[in-house]
């Protein structure tokens, strides 16, 4: 069965380990920066961590993912690789596609989970956290305890699983 799977790669080679997976599905969301000479850089927004979309009792899929080079680990609970929930991929690709301003943001173990139900994000799932006047939502990879967080208009979110949002 085909799931998301993290793989902890070398220190800026999540691109390198990607192109050596070519012919799988991969997933390294990442924000493209200039200098101010005009170049180009790409920034993990987890660095040293790239996904990979496959089935793990595949011999000849594991084993391609055991001769990448830049692997240094692959994520795990109990010995066996642990599977990144679609949704939570599904949310990081809406919001690299996107033109929001994505920026890292702190792991969060508290907060309300809402959806965006309207507006360019829509289908985004994550959690909302007040900072001073504003709102941000937060879409975290539990595995890897790190999140993304997005400024939004708190009207275009809805409560999950019947969660109230907290009174600001």
């Amino acid at each position: 069965m085909l799931s998301w799977h993290a793989l902890h790669v070398r220190h800026q080679s999540e691109a390198i380990a990607a192109e050596a997976l070519e012919g799988l599905a991969t997933f390294w969301p990442h924000r493209v920066t200039r200098d101010n000479r005009g170049r180009e850089y790409r920034r993990a927004w987890f660095p040293g961590y790239l996904f990979v979309r496959v089935d793990w009792s595949d011999p000849v899929q594991r084993l391609r993912i055991l001769r990448v080079s830049q692997l240094l680990a692959i994520l795990a609970v109990d010995g066996k690789p642990s599977v990144i929930p679609d949704t939570e991929i599904e949310s990081l690709r809406i919001l690299a596609s996107s033109k929001a301003r994505v920026a890292q943001h702190p792991f969060l173990r508290e907060g309300d989970s809402v959806r965006v139900v309207s507006g360019p994000l829509k289908g985004v799932e994550g959690k909302v956290e007040r900072l001073k006047s504003s709102r941000l939502l937060i879409v975290q990879v539990e595995m890897l305890q790190r999140a993304v967080s997005v400024e939004l208009d708190p009207d275009t979110i809805e409560a999950v699983k019947g969660r109230s949002l907290q009174a600001a």
